[in-house]
């Protein structure tokens, strides 16, 4: 049995022994890396036997194992490979890189504008991209693949959620509803003056910079990147005409900058603001003293003057808008000067809340205030502006936090919650000939809705119980008998035709009535009641604060 194990083994030997010798000189560097490579994927024919050893293994037993070369590393003195060689020169498959460091791949030199570096500069030869792109449809802009790079990403809660229109036809559209020579002719035949806020990088600026009915333009914007471009206008070959365009880098939401505006004589070819601006006034005093705010003759003719927002999407927006529409009971803010005209690129929802009517769900304290002061129009509805990708820019602005502009002393600041997408829609508010509420009037009507619109689903005569005690009786005083419900009614018919105007019993609040289905008289007339009733809150203003102001105080 020993013999024929070593009949078998002995063969074996010998063909390893020559297969062995048959082999060639090791190769160095590329070559041993290929033949190593090669030999992983293919197994090399073993070399030709001689006659002897055919004869010796002629035998059925199974042929032995091919062994694996091993891998010899670069000998020194070897030329380095090349990554071109390497590749080439090996054909395996390349090895998974889940757990190896990665390589930051280098950039190309013809890689689109990238975003300027932590000091504000940009790479060299990509200047050339932020230059005005004429064959654009805003040629005062770059094209619009570089306005992610271009535009300053500024941040804060007056920067955030700022956008622009960036669509050529929807910018047109906006200032064909404007209706400039209709407002032009109502105010005499002056040439307008817009104030336009928030114009951002000038797009709804360019349309307005060419209407033959517009004298100048004042620009306020506050953003850098965006200031840059407006500067451009001016200068714009592709513009047949141009308009007097001034740009003032500060925050349309302070009103210190309106303030400054007249104070610096910006608003001096506007008929009568010079005379006005002269005189050293506060709160009206100026109106005051020639008689009533709103019986002046500048408030009964058209202001040329205009302004308008493209308000940012977040509390200190729609907070501007209701301070805006609040100061016309007592002609603060430009309406010092007559009635001039505003319009709002917004949320619809905020523009929705302005024109609800009694009884529609989104009848708000809002409502009421733009009711009883201004004549209220929707411009463009959202469809307009649908879908917003193709509209305005960056699309992601009217998503973000709420960030309140004022909070309680003392309070722990916490941004709220997102809001949700909102559509975008373009509203105009024109003040009353004769508004509802005069400045004494403001009081008491905010006082009485802030505190009913919480009960809206509640009757008035049992709403009222929870705003005072013996509140409810107040609607017993809304009758013709009472000299203030008189000049009510006298005020709100004046200059009205016979078939248009309001009967004294429209006047009169049935005690079952619910809060959200008063009109907009009855709610004027309950004010003006409840501020005559003599056991109403000595100082509503302190009413209205939150306890705990009133303890730190």
């Amino acid at each position: 049995m020993a013999r024929g194990a070593v009949a078998v083994v002995r063969p074996l030997l010998a063909e390893a022994r020559a297969w062995t010798c048959a082999q060639p000189p090791r190769s160095t560097g590329v070559q041993a890396r290929s033949i190593a490579s090669t030999s992983r994927l293919s197994f090399a024919a073993p070399p030709s036997k001689t006659a002897d050893q055919q004869e010796a293994t002629s035998s059925d037993d199974p042929p032995p194992p091919t062994p694996k070369p091993k891998r010899r590393g670069r000998q020194p003195g070897a030329a380095k490979e090349t990554a071109d060689e390497t590749v080439a020169s090996s054909s395996r498959p390349r090895a998974s890189t889940l757990g190896k460091k990665t390589v930051k791949r280098r950039i190309r030199s013809d890689a689109p504008i990238t975003a300027p570096n932590r000091n504000g500069a940009r790479p060299k030869g990509q200047v050339e991209n932020l230059l005005p792109d004429p064959t654009t449809p805003f040629a005062h802009l770059p094209a619009p693949t570089f306005w992610r790079n271009v535009f300053n990403t500024e941040r804060g809660f007056l920067k955030d959620h700022r956008y622009f229109v960036a669509n050529e036809d929807t910018t047109r559209a906006v200032a064909d509803r404007l209706d400039l020579s209709r407002l032009r002719q109502e105010a005499g035949g002056e040439k307008l003056t817009i104030i336009e806020c928030y114009p951002g990088p000038g797009s709804i600026t360019r349309s307005l910079i060419q209407s033959e009915h517009v004298d100048r333009i004042i620009a306020i914007e506050e953003n850098e990147g965006y200031a840059a471009f407006l500067k451009q206008l001016p200068s714009d070959p592709t513009l047949e005409r141009v308009a007097h365009l001034e740009i003032v880098k500060k925050s349309p939401y302070r009103w210190t900058t309106y303030t400054d505006l007249v104070d610096e004589g910006m608003l001096d070819h506007i008929h009568g603001v010079k005379e006005k601006r002269l005189v050293p006034q506060s709160a009206g005093s100026y109106e005051k003293a020639t008689g009533a705010i709103h019986e002046q003759e500048d408030w009964q003719r058209s202001s040329p003057l205009v302004v308008l927002f493209t308000l940012p999407n977040a509390v200190h927006g729609e907070q501007l808008f209701q301070q805006l529409v609040s100061a016309i009971a007592t002609r603060l803010w430009l309406f010092r000067f007559g009635r001039v005209r505003m319009a709002f690129v917004c949320s619809e929802h905020l523009a929705t809340r302005s024109l609800a009517e009694p009884g529609e769900k989104l009848r708000t304290r809002l409502s009421t205030f733009c009711d009883a002061l201004t004549d209220r129009k929707m411009l463009l509805n959202s469809s307009h502006f649908e879908p917003l990708q193709s509209h305005i820019w960056p699309t992601t602005s009217t998503v973000g936090a709420q960030l309140p502009v004022s909070r309680l002393p003392g309070q722990v600041f916490n941004a709220p919650s997102g809001k949700t997408k909102e559509k975008l829609c373009f509203l105009s508010l024109e003040p009353k000939t004769r508004p509802l509420l005069s400045e004494e009037d403001m009081e008491p009507f905010e006082f009485i809705t802030r505190n009913l619109f919480v009960l809206r689903s509640t009757p008035v005569g049992e709403a009222l119980k929870h705003v005072a005690p013996g509140a409810q009786n107040v609607l017993n005083m809304l009758s013709t008998d009472h000299p203030a419900m008189r000049k009510l009614i006298e005020n709100v018919n004046k200059d009205k035709p016979e078939h248009e105007q309001i009967l004294p019993d429209n006047f009169r609040i049935d005690p079952e009535t619910f809060v959200n289905d008063l009109t907009i008289h009855q709610w004027v007339a309950l004010a003006k009641m409840f501020d005559r009733w003599p056991f109403r809150p000595e100082n509503l203003l302190e009413e209205q604060m939150p306890s705990r102001i009133r303890r730190d105080r």
